[in-house]
């Protein structure tokens, strides 16, 4: 029993090359990220002078981190090596904003 538990909380993490805890973390890391996004539209929402590019320049970001700039490891489809995105650290000023 405690050993199937163990493999099903494993077998994500060694699918996309990483372990359980590097995983947890990255995981953890996006999902705070992605409520900061979610904080800003909605201030961007109520005050459009606010947060004019903040939430769409998060998820560009965490777009990029999460499928272009995997570690070497990963193991991913053909569709999510072709997607395109915008490279952490890059120049987002031209980018559309929420």
């Amino acid at each position: 029993m405690i050993t199937s538990i163990i493999d099903k909380l494993q077998q994500h993490p060694s699918e996309v090359g990483e372990t359980y805890w590097e995983h947890f973390r990255l995981a953890f890391t996006f999902g705070c990220l992605l409520m900061v996004a979610s904080c800003a539209c909605i201030v961007h929402a109520i005050l459009p002078f606010c947060c004019t590019s903040t939430g769409s320049s998060l998820v560009k970001k965490l777009h990029s981190s999460m499928v272009e700039n995997r570690g070497s490891n990963s193991v991913r489809s053909e569709e999510d090596r072709e997607l395109p995105g915008v490279h952490l650290g890059a120049d987002i000023k031209g980018s559309s904003s929420l």
